[in-house]
């Protein structure tokens, strides 16, 4: 394993992500911060090889690899009043 696995869900719920965008915005990772009512899920926006940002949320494994279970392009604005107290990056 790469250290990340992406949610078949993800990518079946929003077609217009590949699972490889999804990997590139995690590598590309602008901002990240753990969920303040749930600090075991991580929320990152990065941005994928097309210039796309990417909101995330993720989760670790027991074998301690990432899993995102969600992905959304563009990010939404409570995804980024959440991350940085604003609701744009």
């Amino acid at each position: 394993m790469d250290g990340v696995v992406i949610n078949d869900r993800v990518i079946k719920r929003h077609p217009e992500l590949s699972e490889g965008d999804v990997k590139i915005a995690w590598n590309n990772c602008l901002i990240t911060k753990p969920r303040f009512d749930r600090p075991h899920e991580y929320i990152p926006i990065g941005c994928d090889g097309k210039g796309r940002q990417i909101e995330m949320v993720a989760t670790r494994t027991k074998e301690m690899d990432w899993h995102i279970y969600h992905a959304l392009t563009p990010p939404t604005s409570r995804m980024l009043e959440e991350l940085t107290g604003r609701r744009e990056l």
